[in-house]
């Protein structure tokens, strides 16, 4: 890539310094052609070691020292030696057809040079750089293994993309034989044959060219539905904290746009990049065979046109990256909105949000112009480049027609073909730009495809009997995004089977800290969480979580009927116990006053139910597991004093259910076997309601707090 700055500022040189060994010539011919050529390679070599110096930032090296001189001297040395070997006089190339060779000559070892030695490229930019194209070919490699899939119809749509290709470049061979015959000597019976052919490779390209959109689109559908599945399913593998510390509309952004993005890669932009490759491959291939001076003249714009791609992926990559993350950000800020409109309203901040969700509009908008504006310049640049080579083209073909080296319907062919080359060539290196950045943007697909959750589910041992005796032991625990401040200091306690257990605390005490550790959203940093003496992380994921069971105040249901939320997440579970739950649960009897009864459609999040219904659901859904555990958290705040009472004499009936009760309200634990006292993260206290009374501290503080405020 060095090499070819070295070459264009090798171009200016050259183009500057032509006149000044012209008039050395013309003054002094014959003896100062030698003179001149060595002078002026010699002047061109200091100028141009110069200027490699100091695009290396260092003293000379071999590589600032040898390459310009190869470049500069290798144009006089080799004709001094011509001269003296074969007798062959010097020449100053200054005729289109000369320097045109000379130019192609040397441009060609400017790129051998690059393959054999990388040049002139920064330590720290040139290891980034080739860090960054290991990740994307890496990325690129990962899409293929996950397209295999689909290799069906992939072979069957790249077989119909080159029949297609063939058949629409053999159009403009056919285009310039008709205008041969209608220019030389008119010959129906051919004139006829070259119709029949371009009307045959018209429709037949047409027609496969649809064949082959309609394969690609659809195994770009199924790798984007793939893609979706699997980051679907790693998503709902991590652990609560992961889901704590990102955004939602982070996630459902990558869910949706990036995986369609990275999909592109593979069934979209492969497809468009191999059918340009065919195409140029069989567009210069034509124009080889009509005119190999005119399809060497139009290389002149390949370098020109692969130092603009590099500077276009340079710029380019790193804004599409980031519009992508300013496109999550929005995503997030307008769902945590939406979600929070009744306390937006609640309190008139509509106007600000409304500021806070444009600002972040705004944000996307800008770093959207300055990736389209950078867009814009390339293709500019690139037009430009074509235009100009087509000019300098035009010119040579008139020289090439006068002399009889082509006809004119093969230079309209040529035309013809050389319009659209410059389009494949670049529509060729976008493309490879576009999967690059699409493999960029499968990056953070991947990263959340390979994220190996912090809890680990990893535990095999589910005993067909369990007592179900759950015990803190030393338990300390600091949350992931905290970890200066414990929620949980050195507590211990036990949990034993048929008993009921309260857990109080002011807020920020540790209390939903200690619920989050028996459902195993973390690990604790030290200490042991135990089942049956055995730790926790040692049970099976889904077994453990079947016999510890939540009922939150605020329960989650979901759209369906009554049976499936009370069934939600058991598989082949008999009717008769779900009927079980919901009449230990004091649910049945309104259950079966609705119109369907169990099969009563519910609404989103149980719309259709009053609150002390929904909680009544909750803890059907939770005894429905069979649980050894149970835990509520202020789970009857809605019901009213008969059913809560009711409700707690159904769950002391059930064999072997330790009941968790986390109580805000100290009014429902006074006749619980034991209270845990929590205090600024510590088991301040541990008891029944009549002991923790006459001791006078945390609880005997909180009960005389409460009956101060008349809570």
């Amino acid at each position: 890539m060095g090499s070819l700055w070295l070459y264009l500022t090798f171009l200016l040189l050259d183009s500057s310094t032509t006149y000044m060994s012209s008039m050395i010539v013309y003054t002094y011919y014959p003896y100062a052609l030698p003179l001149a050529m060595w002078t002026i390679s010699l002047i061109k070599f200091t100028m141009l070691g110069s200027v490699s110096r100091l695009m290396e930032g260092q003293a000379w090296t071999s590589s600032s020292f040898l390459y310009p001189l190869t470049l500069c001297l290798s144009p006089p040395l080799y004709q001094t030696l011509r001269m003296y070997v074969t007798s062959h006089p010097m020449e100053l190339y200054c005729g289109l057809y000369h320097s045109l060779l000379s130019h192609l000559i040397l441009l060609l070892a400017c790129l051998l040079w690059d393959l054999v030695s990388p040049h002139v490229l920064p330590k720290e930019s040139s290891e980034e750089d080739k860090s960054g194209q290991q990740t994307s070919r890496k990325n690129f490699k990962r899409l293929l293994r996950y397209s295999k899939p689909d290799w069906c119809p992939l072979s069957g749509a790249f077989i119909f993309l080159v029949l297609a290709l063939l058949s629409e470049m053999s159009i403009p061979y056919y285009m310039g034989r008709i205008i041969d015959i209608l220019s030389s000597n008119y010959k129906e019976s051919e004139f006829s044959v070259a119709i029949v052919y371009v009307s045959i490779f018209s429709i037949a390209s047409s027609l496969l060219a649809g064949c082959r959109g309609g394969l690609f689109v659809f195994s770009m559908a199924r790798l984007t539905q793939r893609l979706r599945r699997f980051l679907f399913r790693s998503f709902m593998k991590q652990e609560i904290s992961f889901f704590e510390t990102t955004k939602t509309g982070e996630l459902t952004s990558r869910l949706s746009q990036d995986t369609a993005l990275v999909s592109r890669s593979i069934a979209g932009n492969v497809n468009i990049a191999f059918r340009m490759l065919v195409k140029c491959i069989g567009v210069y291939a034509f124009m080889f065979s009509l005119s190999w001076q005119l399809t060497l003249l139009t290389f002149i714009s390949s370098p020109i046109t692969w130092l603009i791609q590099k500077f276009y992926n340079h710029y380019h990559q790193p804004l599409v990256q980031k519009v992508q993350d300013s496109i999550a950000r929005s995503s997030d800020i307008a769902k945590e909105i939406l979600e929070s409109v009744k306390t937006v309203h609640s309190f008139a901040a509509m106007e600000d949000e409304a500021k806070r969700y444009e600002e972040s509009l705004q944000e996307t908008y800008r770093l959207q112009y300055l990736r389209d504006l950078v867009r814009a310049l390339y293709v500019l640049a690139i037009k430009l480049t074509n235009f100009c080579s087509q000019i300098i083209m035009l010119l040579y073909g008139q020289t090439l027609i006068q002399n009889g080296y082509i006809t004119t319907g093969k230079m309209v062919s040529f035309i013809l073909y050389q319009m659209d080359s410059g389009d494949y060539i670049m529509g060729l290196v976008r493309m490879l730009s576009e999967i690059t950045h699409s493999a960029g943007a499968a990056q953070k697909v991947f990263q959340y495809l390979d994220r190996e959750p912090l809890v680990s589910t990893s535990g095999t041992y589910r005993p067909d009997q369990l007592r179900g005796c759950f015990e803190f032991r030393n338990v300390t625990f600091s949350y992931p995004s905290r970890q200066d401040s414990p929620a949980l200091k050195n507590v211990s306690f036990k949990l034993i089977p048929g008993s009921v257990t309260a857990l109080v605390g002011r807020s920020g005490s540790g209390k939903t800290t200690c619920v989050s550790l028996l459902q195993r959203f973390y690990d604790p940093d030290s200490g042991k969480i135990l089942l049956d003496g055995k730790p926790l992380d040692q049970y099976e994921h889904r077994y453990l979580h079947s016999k510890v069971a939540l009922v939150a105040q605020e329960p989650v249901l979901f759209s369906g009927s009554v049976k499936d939320n009370i069934g939600y997440g058991l598989q082949n579970v008999p009717e008769e116990q779900l009927k079980e739950a919901a009449r230990n649960a004091n649910a049945e009897s309104f259950i079966m006053g609705m119109e369907k009864g169990y099969d009563t459609e519910i609404g989103g999040n149980g719309g259709q139910l009053g609150a002390g219904q929904k909680q009544r659901i909750a803890i059907a859904r939770a005894l429905a597991r069979k649980p050894k555990l149970l835990i509520l958290d202020e789970a009857s705040s809605s019901l009213d004093a008969g059913t809560e009472y009711e409700i707690q004499r159904s769950l002391q009936r059930i064999e072997g259910l330790a009941v968790l009760i986390i109580a805000h309200r100290l009014r429902t634990v006074r006749e619980v076997d034991q209270i845990l006292v929590l205090d600024e993260g510590r088991l301040a206290e541990c008891g029944t309601h009549e002991e923790l009374m006459q001791r006078q501290g945390v609880y005997y503080d909180l009960q005389g707090h409460i009956l101060q405020n008349g809570e």
